[in-house]
This record gives structure tokens, sequence and C-alpha cells, in this order.
């Protein structure tokens, strides 16, 4: 186990580089807890799995086909019981000047989207559940990222604390 978890901080490191705009140690602090949390309520959770290889024939171009094609982590019985779900994690910031022109709701919904590439293979071969999971650095979720709100139930469920301890 520890050696599991000290891997997965490694991977949680190299995530500061998807960080768009200034590195921030506190948001690489709150992905290694999010892992050791997904640990600790889920079961078989692992960091960067690579997707089972398909023939990209069967799918539109939208589809990542990529042979070696990764998410950031999948687990199980995160939704409901031994579904596996594939989760890929998106920190974006929202003040850089490159979204000057966006409103936040509109610059979550480009990476949810961007993210989407995944979601047709994920359901078709993997037989799995998948959630983008759009952060900003300052704490914001996109739409689809408020799922994982379910996270927080099942930690204060298996601590015996109240819910709201869990939502940051």
């Amino acid at each position: 186990m520890a050696d599991s978890l000290a891997n997965q901080s490694d991977w949680i490191c190299t995530k500061q580089t998807r960080i768009h705009g200034e590195t921030n140690s506190g948001i690489t602090a709150s992905y290694v807890n999010w892992v050791v949390q997904l640990s600790e309520v889920c079961k078989d959770v692992q960091t960067e799995p690579t997707l089972l290889p398909i023939n990209e024939n069967n799918f539109d171009s939208n589809v990542n086909t990529a042979e070696n094609a990764r998410l950031d982590i999948s687990v199980r019985w995160l939704w409901n019981s031994c579904e596996k779900t594939f989760l890929d994690i998106w920190i974006t910031h929202p003040t850089s000047q490159s979204y000057s022109d966006k409103s936040l709701a509109q610059i979550c919904q480009q990476h949810e989207k961007e993210k989407d590439k995944y979601n047709q293979r994920v359901i078709d071969i993997e037989k799995s559940s998948f959630n983008p999971i759009v952060f900003t650095i300052s704490g914001g979720m996109a739409p689809e990222c408020t799922r994982v709100k379910r996270l927080a139930e099942k930690i204060a469920e298996k601590r015996l604390e109240p819910y709201h301890m869990h939502l940051s």
C-alpha cells in the first residue's frame, strides 16, 4: 500500500504541468489527498491506466483511438457496486490571458468537451463509465465535476463524520 501511494504521489506531482498559468503546490497536495481518499472508500484505484486497444475503423473521428491512450484515474465502486469509472482531470486557470474573452462557464465547457473524445471509447470498449473532472485553480468545478460530491458522501459515511467536512 505504501509503495502504491508513493507511486500515486509521484504521478500527482507530474500533474502540475497540466495547470494553465502558474504552478500551485496547493493543487498538488489536493490531488494527493484526493487519490488517497479514493483509495480509502473505493476499490482498484489506478493512476494512468492504459485503455484497451481498439479498431479505429469502428469509431468516428472525434474519438481518441491512440494505441496507448491513458486516462488519469480508474476506480471501482465510486458510483455504484463493481462499476469501473474512468476519470480524466483538468485544472485550469480561468483568469489567464488566453481566456480573457470567455466566461467561466465557457472555459469549463470547452475543457469538458475536449475530454469527451474518451467517452464513447470508455463506454463501448472498456464497458465502464467516464467523467471529465475540470477544476479551476481557485477551487471551482465544471458542471460534470459536481458528481464527485459522491466521494465526499462515501468518506463521510465510512468515517461517521458530517458530510460538509469533506466537500472541499
